[in-house]
C-alpha cells in the first residue's frame, strides 16, 4: 500500500495493531538482504510518497525532510545551498534518507565525517499505536529526552516507522581529490600499518581487489590543504596517481554488486595490519573485496561455496575475530543458508537488551515480524 500523508500511516499502522497484524515498511528498497523476505499475509507500507522538504533554515546548517525523500533529492537541495550530507549511501537514486538511517548504511567518507548517528539531531516515527512521536529536534545543540535518534538508527524498522528526520548538514568542500595506487598482495599488512601510523587526514581510505590489489585516498578540504596533503601523501605513496572522483561512488555501491554470499567483517583497526597477514587466503578465495583499513571494515564477495565450506569458513572467522573484539556478519546468502551461517552471528550477551528495547516499544511484535533472527522471539 503506497502511503501518502503521515496520517494515513498512523491509521494503517493502528488498524494493524488492532487486528495484530504483522507491519513491513518500505521505501528505495535497496537493502532488504539484511532481513528475510517479508511474508504474504503482512501489510506491506510503500513510504515513497513521503517525501517532502520540511523545512531548511540552511543559515543554521540543518534541513528537516520526510524520510522518503532519496539521498539524491536531498543532496540537490543542498548543493543549491553550497552543502552537503556527506555520507555515502548505494543507490541514491533509489534510496531514501529513512530507510538509510534504519539499515545504517555508511560509506568510506564515515572515516573523516562520521555516521547517520552524528549528522541526525531529530526524528519523528510511528509507534505500535499508530501515533507519531518524536525526539530531537531541529536545533543542532538539544539535549531534551531519551536518545531515541542513536536508537532507531540501525533499528532496520523493528521499532517503529520513521516518518520525518531533522539533519545536520556541512558546507561542500572546496577541493576533492582522490588518489589511488597500486599494491603488491604481500604488501597489504604494511600499507596498513603505514596508514595507522601517518599524519595524514584523508577523509576516506580503502583498498580494493582487481588484478592487482589498488589503495585509494579521498581528501576533501580547502583547496590549500588539500593541495597539501596529497603532496604529503604522494611522500609516503610516490606512485600514486590522481584518478576521478566518481569512483567513489563505484566503492559505496560494491556492497551491493556481490556474489550470492557476502561478509561484513568488522575488527579494532589496530588489529588490520595482523589480519591482513594472516588471512591472504580469505582474500585470494574471494570472488572480490574492499577493506577500509583505518575504520576497520572489510566486505567480501563470495563466489563458489557450497554451504558446508561457506559455514566452517564463517565459524572461524568469528572465532578468530570475536577476542578481538571483532565480528562477521552476512547481509547475503541464500534463504535457506540463514539458519546455518546466522547473519548476525551466535547469540550475544546483549541479545537479552535487545529483545527487552523490542518489547518495550512493539509489544505485539508489529514491525518486521519474523524477518530479524536475533528478535525472532520477541513477543
Amino acid at each position: 500500500m503506497h502511503i501518502e500523508t503521515v496520517s494515513q500511516l498512523g491509521e494503517q499502522v493502528a488498524q494493524a495493531a488492532a487486528l495484530r497484524q504483522a507491519v513491513y515498511p518500505i521505501s528505495g528498497n535497496t537493502q532488504p538482504h539484511w532481513l528475510r523476505p517479508i511474508p504474504a499475509d503482512g501489510l506491506t507500507l510503500n513510504l515513497n510518497p513521503l517525501n517532502q522538504l520540511i523545512d531548511y533554515p540552511h543559515e543554521d546548517m540543518t534541513i528537516t525532510v520526510q524520510a522518503g525523500m532519496t539521498l539524491t533529492t536531498l543532496q540537490s537541495i543542498l548543493y543549491k545551498r553550497g552543502q552537503t550530507l556527506p555520507l555515502d549511501v548505494p543507490e541514491p537514486d533509489q534510496a531514501t534518507v529513512g530507510g538509510s538511517i534504519a539499515a545504517n548504511i555508511n560509506g568510506p567518507r564515515r572515516l573523516g565525517y562520521g555516521t547517520w548517528r552524528d549528522f541526525l539531531i531529530g526524528l519523528s516515527w510511528i509507534n505500535d499505536r499508530g501515533e507519531e512521536a518524536k525526539a530531537g529536534g531541529r536545533v543542532v545543540k538539544n539535549v531534551a529526552g531519551y536518545d531515541f535518534c542513536k536508537l532507531m538508527t540501525g533499528s532496520l524498522g523493528t521499532l517503529g516507522i520513521i516518518s520525518q528526520v531533522t539533519l545536520k548538514v556541512r558546507p561542500l568542500a572546496e577541493k576533492r581529490v582522490l588518489v589511488s595506487q597500486q599494491l603488491a598482495a604481500p604488501s597489504l599488512s604494511a600499507t596498513a600499518q603505514t596508514l595507522l601510523r601517518s599524519s595524514l587526514k584523508p577523509v576516506a581510505v580503502w583498498m580494493q581487489s582487481g588484478a592487482t590489489p589498488q589503495l585509494f585516498q579521498l581528501f576533501e578540504d580547502n583547496a590549500a590543504s588539500v593541495a597539501w596533503q596529497v603532496e604529503q601523501s604522494r611522500g609516503v605513496f610516490p606512485e600514486q596517481t590522481e584518478v576521478d572522483v566518481a569512483r567513489l561512488q563505484s566503492f559505496v555501491d560494491y556492497p551491493l554488486q556481490g556474489s550470492s554470499v557476502t561478509l561484513q567483517i568488522t575488527m579494532p583497526r589496530s588489529q588490520v595490519p595482523g589480519f591482513l597477514e594472516s588471512q591472504q587466503g580469505l582474500l585470494q578465495s574471494a570472488s572480490s573485496w574492499q577493506m577500509q583499513p583505518l575504520s576497520g571494515l572489510l566486505t567480501v564477495h563470495l563466489a563458489e561455496l557450497d554451504l558446508p565450506s561457506a559455514t566452517e569458513r564463517v565459524a572461524a572467522w568469528r572465532k578468530m575475530l570475536v577476542p578481538l573484539g571483532g565480528y562477521v556478519t552476512v547481509p547475503r546468502c541464500p534463504l535457506d543458508w540463514r539458519s546455518l551461517l546466522l547473519p548476525f552471528g551466535e547469540p550475544r550477551p546483549d541479545g537479552a537488551l535487545m529483545q527487552q528495547v523490542k518489547h518495550a516499544l512493539d509489544p505485539h511484535n508489529l514491525f518486521q515480524r519474523g524477518r530479524h533472527e536475533l528478535l525472532t522471539s520477541a513477543s
